[in-house]
C-alpha cells in the first residue's frame, strides 16, 4: 500500500471497528475476525482498540482472531487458541474469495 492508501484504509477500518463496538453494546458477543492483524498492521490504532475493548470486555464475550497476538491482546481475552493450517484452498492455487478470505 502507498502511504495514502494505508491512511484511507486506516480511516475505513477504524470506522468499521467503532461501528462494531457501538453495535455490540446491545449484544452478548462480539466477533472481530482478523482484528489482531489489522491492529498489528497499523490499520486500527492500538490505543483506540485497547480503550474500546476495555469498555466492552466485562459486559460481553469478545472473540478476536489473527496471527501472533501481542501480550496485551492475550490479556484482554478469556480464551486463547493457537490454530495452525493443515489444509487450505491456497494449497490448490485457488485465489482469495470475497466473503471467505477477505
Amino acid at each position: 500500500m502507498t502511504a495514502r492508501q494505508k491512511q484511507r484504509a486506516k480511516v475505513a477500518y477504524t470506522g468499521l471497528f467503532l461501528s462494531a463496538v457501538k453495535a455490540a453494546k446491545d449484544a452478548h458477543m462480539l466477533v472481530l475476525d482478523e482484528i489482531v492483524d489489522a491492529v498489528a498492521a497499523g490499520l486500527i490504532d492500538r490505543a483506540v482498540f485497547a480503550n474500546n475493548i476495555n469498555i466492552l470486555k466485562n459486559n460481553i464475550e469478545i472473540v478476536m482472531t489473527g496471527h501472533n497476538p501481542v501480550q496485551q491482546f492475550i490479556d484482554f481475552a478469556d480464551y486463547v487458541t493457537d490454530m495452525s493450517k493443515i489444509k487450505h484452498p491456497y494449497d490448490e492455487n485457488l485465489p482469495a474469495r470475497r466473503g471467505i478470505e477477505f
